[in-house]
């Protein structure tokens, strides 16, 4: 598999040489996108696809048609313009359009091959990575899913100009999240890069060295345990309980943002269980708040949340388990934690999140 980074015109010249390595000029090639996508970075791609014979599926936007449905309407498309092994798919898109098309595709037939091209900091840096695909089921999310490498990782840094500040912001608590558990020196990278844009945050602030960076402690971890028996759990730090929230408040709140909100918990708990000190729990809660704005989660819904993390897949002969830190960079899985110390380490969280407002 490939991965590669790069601006528009570096972009454009990988994609040429990779189509005629890897397309046969008499078979079809897919594009799966979604509405938005298809106009504001299709373009790019298509400039290379001319000479093929080139068929796009388009799918609804939003993690509340990440489901089964979705994918029946693009493997009916697939057969109707005559998919066969042979064929390839270009996937582009946000997180969302990765995990539904990549499970889609990778099913289809037994899998056909397919290139991703991310389009959000949240896909180039988490979504697209580690052979993941799976859609949502009976409102929970990630619930159905599989392994599957693409055969390539493509991506343009110039895409992320097209995102707004909640989306890049959503997007970087994956970042974020790989310095907490793996690489402090990412955590660094961003204060200076962003100290260097006058403190603003906008995609600018996005260097390829710092997507190479999160990219690689990602990419280390998967090489190391492919289909998460082990360490590949430390990626799902502040998950159980972000997915949780992510799952009650579809589609008002992004991955990234509810991520924060789990992280902050984690951390909470990781004071509680791993000993994680006072001062590095608040240093941490102060970095993560210093750069995004998370959405207020109600105090009458800690119950709903607790009770959605029953159907975590982490979760083993009943016991609930998180992904805790004992330092920085020093994760802890498979920590089996009380459904009490969750509510309350839930409320100090909502607490603490009012007093960043």
């Amino acid at each position: 598999m490939e991965i590669f980074i790069g601006n528009e015109q570096q972009f454009q010249g990988f994609i040429t040489d990779f189509i005629y390595k890897n397309c046969d000029l008499s078979e079809k090639v897919f594009i799966i996108t979604d509405e938005t996508v298809k106009e504001c970075c299709l373009p790019t791609l298509s400039k290379v696809l001319h000479r093929f014979q080139t068929t796009i599926i388009t799918i609804k936007q939003g993690e509340e048609h990440k489901d089964i449905t979705q994918c029946i309407d693009i493997w009916q498309q697939l057969i109707d313009n005559k998919c066969n092994r042979k064929s390839f798919v270009f996937i582009i898109g946000g997180g969302i359009v990765c995990d539904l098309s990549g499970f889609a595709v990778s099913t289809f037939k037994r899998g056909i091959r397919y290139a991703l091209l991310p389009t959000t900091l949240l896909a180039q840096t988490d979504a697209a990575i580690g052979g993941k695909n799976g859609i949502n089921f009976g409102n929970i999310k990630n619930q159905i899913g599989l392994f599957s490498k693409p055969n390539a990782i493509i991506i343009n840094t110039k895409f992320l100009s097209t995102l707004d500040k909640r989306q890049l912001q959503s997007g970087l608590m994956e970042v974020v999240k790989h310095g907490l558990i793996a690489e402090p020196e990412i955590l660094r990278h961003i204060d200076e890069l962003t100290h260097q844009n006058n403190d603003t945050f906008d995609y600018r602030c996005i260097s390829p060295t710092l997507l190479q960076s999160s990219i690689k402690v990602k990419t280390d971890i998967v090489n190391q345990d492919f289909e998460e028996k082990d360490i590949r759990k430390t990626l799902n730090f502040g998950h159980t309980i972000g997915h949780s929230i992510e799952t009650i408040y579809m589609p008002n709140i992004l991955h990234g943002e509810a991520i924060a909100f789990g992280m902050i918990t984690a951390l909470f708990l990781s004071e509680t269980y791993c000993n994680l000190s006072n001062a590095t729990v608040l240093k941490s809660i102060k970095y993560i708040t210093n750069k995004i704005q998370v959405p207020p989660i109600a105090t009458k819904d800690i119950n709903k949340i607790t009770d959605c993390i029953i159907h975590d897949k982490k979760n083993t002969n009943q016991a609930i388990n998180f992904v805790l830190l004992k330092d920085i960079a020093k994760p802890v899985i498979d920590v089996a934690v009380e459904k009490e110390e969750i509510e309350k380490a839930i409320l100090r969280t909502i607490n603490t999140l009012c007093m960043y407002e």
